[in-house]
């Protein structure tokens, strides 16, 4: 599928097609494409296809229409007709299809997107994206139609089995009453409260946390009087470092301390990958240099900073959730987290997490 995360651009085409609604020949061509479309897939013999060709093109979040009526529900099922055959660029139409069900924004479509959460299978590659789609349409209902089931749905993916579901709901809880003129319920807040102190999860505590912290409410921390011990090494040497830092340090007084580890000069930029994967980016905390407009020289770069590790018997100065959390003079004004603002014990470490220090490049 095209993108990580389709809610900002189907929101910016609910907008737009307030200003400019579809025609009656929209309608009509939405009508005849997914007729198409159908004809074209009952024409194939089984077993997997090429949707290269298949006239899908003209439906999707750059159509001129949305679907109405039983077209909904033609789509659905044309979806579920393309996820159980597979083939060449069949998540590109599964895209296109998630995308114009999203966006006739029908309440009636609720069991559908709850359905997606639990549909998998092995060596499924289209799945995380599926929950994202399904995730972001109940998220899309709940912020444009104010559908109470769409609510309900959101909140209950907090307790679904797998730990991706319970990640992924998070940000999109959030985004739903950051937007709302209702405040946050107490019975989600609590909920979300639980997955950061306790879920065994790494990506739904992360998730969790971040949402909490996006929405005003107090973030669940590590006590400030842990140290973690993380075993540093690097890719293509079997030299090994372990590093012992407190928890209400940051990531780039982690990232000062291996720097000083290996020897090296802190004169690049670098980055921390949370899941160990690159191309995960929710979680990303890059360091502010690489924001396009943050004020930078290259003493902001190699002036390390790095705080001694507090032994057993020295006293702890208090802090509070939100302190120890994020430091204030690093937050700007749109809440973004970077590594100089980020706290080790705010993140949700679990024990024998593994993540990435991406450094020396840019």
């Amino acid at each position: 599928m095209r993108e990580d995360e389709p809610l900002e651009s189907w929101l910016f085409r609910v907008e737009n097609n307030k200003q400019y609604p579809p025609t009656p020949r929209d309608l009509e061509l939405n009508r005849t494409a997914l007729s198409q479309f159908n004809d074209a897939l009952a024409a194939q013999p089984e077993g997997r296809l090429n949707y290269s060709g298949l006239p899908i093109h003209t439906l999707g979040r750059y159509s001129s229409a949305t679907l109405i009526g039983d077209q909904i529900d033609h789509a659905q099922q044309l979806f579920l007709q393309v996820w159980r055959r597979g083939g060449t660029r069949a998540n590109y139409a599964m895209d296109v299809l998630l995308d114009s069900i999203a966006l006739a924004m029908d309440v009636g479509s609720v069991p559908f997107w709850k359905q997606l959460l639990d549909l998998s299978r092995p060596r499924d590659q289209s799945t995380t994206r599926r929950r994202t789609y399904a995730l972001a349409a109940l998220a899309l209902l709940a912020i444009v139609v104010g559908d109470e089931q769409a609510h309900q749905s959101l909140a209950e993916a907090l307790t679904h089995p797998h730990e991706q579901v319970r990640a992924l709901a998070a940000p999109y809880i959030a985004e739903t009453y950051r937007r709302s003129v209702h405040p946050l319920p107490p019975a989600i807040q609590a909920a979300l409260t639980d997955i950061a102190r306790n879920d065994r999860a790494f990506v739904a505590r992360f998730q969790a946390r971040k949402a909490l912290r996006q929405l005003g409410a107090p973030v669940p921390i590590d006590s400030p009087n842990l140290i973690y011990l993380l075993k540093v090494q690097l890719r293509s040497d079997q030299a090994t470092r372990t590093i012992a830092i407190p928890a209400d340090h940051t990531l780039a007084d982690l990232h000062y301390a291996i720097q000083h580890a290996f020897d090296w000069d802190a004169d690049h930029l670098y980055s921390f990958y949370l899941t160990n994967n690159r191309a995960e980016k929710h979680y990303a905390i890059h360091c502010p240099e690489l924001d396009e407009n943050w004020d930078f020289t290259v003493w902001s770069i190699t002036g390390v900073d790095m705080r001694a590790v507090p032994t057993s018997d020295e006293s702890n100065t208090p802090v509070t959730d939100l302190d120890l959390a994020l430091e204030d003079e690093g937050l700007d004004e749109g809440g973004e987290i970077y590594t100089t603002n980020t706290r080790i014990g705010a993140l949700g470490l679990v024990n024998k997490h593994s993540f990435m220090y991406f450094f020396d490049y840019g």
